[in-house]
């Protein structure tokens, strides 16, 4: 899964994922409406709050190197869905370490965080809400080392939820567009 820039001017909005909608009604027999691409995008951003609330359990591995993603409602609220041209649906994202989170990424060194680029202590945050000082690495010691990001595929998994869910969607798309067309035919 690559990720893009949607626009040169926005930097912080990223396109995580993009869905054909005309092939997964296809696969039903159905052809791709308006209303059915709205629907699969409004299922699409069901099925990634969804995949995200079951992602977010706290876990580590034995090396510190957290394998979670961020259960806040920050997080979750960060991913839109939007309908580009006729059968298209986007997934979109404003949260700044995205593409580290489903790319992962290895652990790096933080050479920013030292005493001789301004930074002289480093207040960290604990589980329990305690709030500890630690001292950063002066000119000449090892950069503090992050653990990095493991590879997280909510967003697969969110797709294909979604892509299962097509048939039921298109009924009730189809039955709605035959009532409406009815109660227009009788008015």
């Amino acid at each position: 899964m690559r990720i893009k820039p949607t626009k040169p001017s926005q930097i912080v909005q990223l396109r995580v994922r993009g869905a054909y909608i005309g092939a997964w009604a296809k696969r039903v027999g159905e052809q791709a409406t308006v209303d059915l691409v709205r629907e699969m995008a409004d299922v699409l951003q069901e099925e990634i709050r969804r995949a995200i609330r079951e992602e977010a359990v706290p876990r580590h591995r034995g090396t510190g190197r957290p394998i979670t993603i961020p259960n806040s409602d920050a997080f979750v609220n960060s991913f839109r869905t939007r309908v580009v041209g006729k059968r298209t649906v986007e997934v979109v994202c404003t949260y700044p370490f995205i593409r580290a989170l489903t790319e992962g990424r290895e652990p790096y060194p933080m050479t920013w965080v030292t005493r001789a680029g301004g930074v002289p202590v480093a207040p960290i945050e604990r589980a329990d809400g305690t709030v500890i000082f630690r001292a950063t690495p002066g000119n000449g010691q090892r950069p503090w080392v992050h653990p990095g990001f493991a590879r997280h595929r909510f967003l697969d998994v969110a797709v294909k939820r979604a892509r299962a869910r097509v048939p039921e969607v298109s009924k009730d798309a189809l039955a709605r567009a035959v009532s409406n067309n009815l109660r227009d035919l009788v008015k």
